[in-house]
């Protein structure tokens, strides 16, 4: 049985990534979506072999090193962006920019299909 650990922490702009899927014209169409808060204060729970990066070495993913997460407070400010992951015709990626470029459309009718987490600069609690 693996021992875990769970530690407090103020993250500055962590990212929250949102994977979604929409068949279009006969095409698999995929996006990424990238949610950007100021701050979250989070507790993490961490298997007692994994070691945090160090703070702005670069973010680094919960999901790669097998970290929970349990989200405490948030920040009022978000900001959001997407990509187009499939290689498309241009005058696809206006329909989808035209329609879903709100960044808050693709939850309405697109599958989500991952998520992650990531962490650059954060301070322990």
């Amino acid at each position: 049985m693996s021992n875990l650990k769970k530690i407090k922490l103020k993250i500055d702009r962590p990212l929250a990534l949102e994977y979604y899927k929409k068949k279009i014209n006969n095409i698999i169409v995929k996006v990424r979506r990238e949610l950007f808060d100021d701050w979250n204060d989070v507790e993490l729970t961490i298997p007692s072999n994994v070691t945090l990066p160090d703070s702005g070495s670069g973010y680094f993913s919960i999901k790669e090193l097998g970290i929970n997460i349990n989200i405490i407070n948030v920040s009022e400010n978000t900001s959001a962006q997407y990509t187009i992951l499939t290689d498309i015709e241009d005058d696809l990626i206006e329909m989808i920019d035209e329609k879903y470029g709100s960044n808050d459309s693709f939850n309405d009718d697109w599958k989500l299909f991952k998520t992650d987490y990531q962490i650059d600069f954060y301070t322990l609690e």
